[in-house]
């Protein structure tokens, strides 16, 4: 429903989001979730993720 929701309206995520909670009357808690990895530590992200890296460490996904 949300890729269906941002292609017709062209809103961003947290529009979805907001709306779905709004609509459904359910509360929305945004969870912080800390990353503990260096990005820039290519050796390190190889050794924890070695089959994501395989597919994307040469050639990462542009965001």
């Amino acid at each position: 429903g949300q890729e269906v929701y941002m292609e017709k309206t062209g809103d961003e995520d947290d529009t979805y989001f907001t709306l779905y909670h709004v609509l459904t009357n359910e509360e929305f808690e945004e969870v912080d979730i800390e990353l503990d990895w260096d990005e820039d530590d290519e050796e390190g992200l190889k050794k924890m993720f070695p089959k994501l890296w395989e597919m994307y460490g040469e050639e990462p996904i542009e965001w």
